[in-house]
């Protein structure tokens, strides 16, 4: 088998357990191949500091692939190394546009995950993992009206959780190509 140089993994589901828990299996083979040279790379949907200590805290374990691919990050320099971002006009017609949906969204600035306070206060009805739950209530910050008053500053990745009868749980927060269940009425789009 030739020599691994870059072992790049998921964490739900996949390096971690259901209960978000990494087994000591998986630590020692994750060890003994970054020991033979391998760089070990978390791949996740999260912001760094959101990822499980147990991960964010491996001796071996300098880079992450974060925030579903918009950045990769460095733990010893402790800031991104490369950020690929959607302008922040552009994130916000997005969020106009998702309005005549019957959907909450999320996104992600400053390392830290930002969720308008009405979509908070709601997110039990949408999703109900209780390890997404958690995540809002641990890692968002509630503001009054996600995308307005933000100071300008670009908004990194967002997360589209579908109601009703398109309640899918967490799957729904994948990028999806089917038409999207709308309110009652369509929301005419708003200027940002």
């Amino acid at each position: 088998m030739p020599d691994l140089k870059l072992i790049a993994l998921d964490l739900d589901g996949t390096l971690l357990d259901s209960r978000k828990r990494l087994s000591a299996a998986n630590r020692d083979a994750l060890a003994r191949a970054a020991a033979r040279g391998a760089l070990v790379v978390p791949t996740t949907g999260r912001f760094f500091g959101m990822m499980p200590a147990a991960v964010r805290e491996l001796p071996f374990v300098r880079y992450a692939i974060t925030v579903n691919g918009a950045q990769v990050y460095d733990r010893v320099a402790d800031a991104a190394i490369v950020r690929e971002e959607i302008p922040l006009e552009t994130a916000v017609a997005v969020m106009r546009l998702l309005d005549g949906y019957d959907v909450i969204y999320d996104c992600y600035r400053a390392n830290w995950g930002w969720m308008g306070a009405a979509f908070k206060a709601k997110a039990a009805a949408y999703a109900t993992d209780e390890h997404y739950l958690a995540m809002v209530r641990d890692f968002r910050r509630e503001v009054p009206e996600l995308g307005r008053g933000e100071g300008g500053q670009e908004l990194r990745e967002g997360a589209v959780l579908v109601g009703e009868e398109g309640q899918e749980g967490v799957a729904a927060r994948r990028t999806r190509r089917r038409a999207l269940p709308r309110r009652s009425a369509p929301a005419s789009p708003k200027s940002p």
